[in-house]
């Protein structure tokens, strides 16, 4: 009878152990299943956010610009966009998923079926008081209980055990909203289609450097090359070719006057059209250098991984270093932002002069941090130095400025700035802006090194900045600030060229005086010659249409190497790895040298 009993209570134990595997095995499936659920809602409005934030923030935004970035190196961004960036999208983003889970927490824990409380006592003793109080919410549930034919209690039930569908539904429904707003807003639907569709457009016109036989004067001529961020024609007034009805850059008109911005007769003035692949700042130093737009494969490694940047592309800072030119490269933000400084060094070995650097030079404070860096004012005051110092070698040389202040959004605001526009900050910056390179241009024409010197001023890239260009009517060309100033040709004939800013490749050089064979480089056209530009013999529209295709020319050129990244990112975790035990190590010895310092002093003590 006890043996019998015995196998009773051994066989009850196993199918209760077993229900309890069953049971812990149900738990961590949920568990498993509830942490997708809440990490896919909050992938879906982490989105649905970023577009937004993109979107209110960036105007005429193209997903080759955001997937470049996300590729490239970020450090040195500006932190009242991040700030931005954090309040606006990861701040919404979690709270929404933390109060969608604590609440599932809730209804977890309180059971619907019967009356509940955190632990209820079976007996309580007469005049004791309750050990345990209630949960509130479990009091609202006995209520509910208590009437069960009440919506309410109906609702409650039902939201339990429907909840994790809907917030997955929920979730679903924000990433198709995002979808759906992103195909048309920032042209998703055209840049997949794009993706699909194969182009040879750039490989059947492009001329490499490589076979052209350059031929420079016998004196060389100096180059100063000015990247203005931001600056477009469109902030002239209508009568010079912009679409504002006041002229925001005044000082500059003049001096697009005085050089060649290649328009016709007339006070109208012209510029760059921003293709596909050069509408923003790093695309747009690519395109102006080689004449190339800046297209990166979606499936290929970030920028920051690699050794070298599109290695088999000649630019014109690799024709200069070929022909002995002192190369430099100033900026008054970091210079490792979007991949500036490894394109810089990788080609022509430019040498980069960034924030760090003058930061190093003690030139300012070493706390010292406005918008991107420094402001513009600085960066025109050091580049005089260089100017003055590269004017005492023997050599020539090509100095590049990019300016900062006009960054949107609305820009920065520095001592020199006048109030002109009380309600409109950006305008009172490109206002300041204008005047300043004004003034640094006079100063090099003072200078004896000017006669010998070519200057290139350009606008980066159309504005990004939301809502400064609303009132712009959608049919108006948006061009890039352009102008060619002591250029050693002119052009024979004065009408108004159609051109991109790929053109400013063979055109800076033959501004400089270079000879060039068929008179293109790159994708780009000499506009001092009469052969046609890529923009005139195809319009705009075709030649946009063909650039925002998939190029496996381009990606070719890219020549990205996959171990590489890889191996990089080894490092980092090796690198990562050692600073941490060393770290570790640090501590520990410190912890021992207190030890000991104490046990000697207690010791001393006695």
């Amino acid at each position: 009878m006890d043996i019998q009993e015995d196998k009773d209570r051994e066989l009850n134990s196993k199918v209760l152990s077993k229900k309890e595997k069953e049971k812990e095995k149900g738990i961590l499936k949920k568990w498993i299943f509830s942490t997708l659920v809440f990490l896919f809602s909050f992938f879906s409005f982490f989105l649905y956010f970023s577009l937004y934030f993109l979107l209110n923030n960036w105007n005429e935004l193209t997903v080759d610009e955001i997937l470049y970035h996300l590729k490239a190196p970020m450090g040195g961004a500006n932190g009242d966009l991040l700030r931005l960036f954090l309040l606006s999208v990861l701040l919404p983003s979690s709270v929404i998923v933390l109060l969608l889970f604590c609440f599932y927490i809730l209804l977890q824990k309180c059971k619907l079926q019967e009356p509940c409380s955190v632990s209820p006592p079976k007996e309580v003793p007469a005049g004791a008081l309750p050990a345990v109080k209630k949960n509130p919410l479990c009091a609202l549930h006995e209520k509910l209980i208590s009437k069960k034919k009440t919506i309410f209690f109906k609702i409650l039930v039902t939201l339990k055990h429907c909840y994790l569908l809907l917030c997955f539904c929920l979730g679903f429904f924000f990433f198709v909203l995002t979808i759906a707003d992103a195909w048309e807003s920032i042209s998703l639907g055209s840049y997949l289609l794009s993706q699909i569709q194969s182009s040879t457009f750039i490989e059947d016109h492009y001329v490499d450097p490589k076979g052209i036989e350059l031929h420079f004067p016998e004196k060389k001529r100096n180059l100063v090359y000015i990247y203005m961020e931001s600056t477009e024609l469109t902030f002239m007034d209508e009568k010079h070719g912009g679409a504002f009805p006041e002229n925001l850059l005044p000082e500059m008109t003049k001096l697009s006057e005085e050089g060649e911005d290649f328009s016709g007769e007339g006070a109208k003035r012209n510029g760059g059209i921003s293709l596909p692949g050069a509408t923003w700042t790093m695309g747009a130093i690519f395109g102006q250098s080689t004449g190339l737009p800046l297209k990166i494969s979606i499936e290929q490694n970030s920028m920051d991984s690699q050794k070298s940047f599109f290695p088999s592309v000649v630019s014109l800072q690799d024709i200069l270093k070929e022909e002995g030119y002192t190369q430099k490269f100033l900026l008054g933000s970091v210079g490792y932002f979007g991949g500036r400084e490894l394109f810089m060094k990788d080609h022509g070995d430019v040498k980069v002069e960034d924030f760090s650097y003058w930061k190093r030079k003690n030139k300012f404070p070493r706390d010292y941090w406005v918008n991107w860096g420094f402001e513009d004012e600085k960066l025109y005051t050091y580049a005089k130095e260089e100017l003055l110092s590269l004017a005492k070698e023997d050599k020539p040389f090509n100095l590049t400025l990019l300016t900062v202040d006009t960054h949107f959004p609305d820009g920065y605001i520095c001592r020199l700035c006048k109030n002109t526009y009380p309600d409109n900050q950006y305008a009172n910056v490109f206002n300041c802006a204008s005047r300043q390179i004004t003034n640094f241009v006079n100063w090099m024409k003072e200078q004896d090194f000017y006669e010998n010197t070519t200057i290139v001023i350009s606008g980066d890239h159309p504005t990004m900045d939301r809502d400064f260009c609303d009132n712009v009517p959608k049919s108006y060309q948006r061009k890039v600030y352009t102008v060619f100033l002591n250029s050693a040709v002119a052009r024979k004939e004065q009408k108004e060229r159609e051109y991109s800013t790929f053109d400013y490749f063979p055109t800076t050089l033959a501004a400089m005086g270079v000879e060039i064979p068929g008179e293109r480089l790159g994708l780009g056209t000499n506009l001092f010659s009469d052969e046609s530009t890529l923009t005139e013999q195809f319009g705009k529209k075709e030649e946009k249409k063909e650039l925002e295709k998939r190029s496996d020319f381009m990606i070719k050129l890219g020549g990205i190497d996959k171990n590489s990244a890889f191996k990089q990112k080894e490092e980092k975790e090796l690198k990562k790895k050692k600073e941490k035990k060393a770290e570790e190590e640090k501590k520990t010895k410190e912890n021992e040298e207190r030890e000991r310092k104490k046990k000697q002093e207690s010791e001393n003590a006695k």
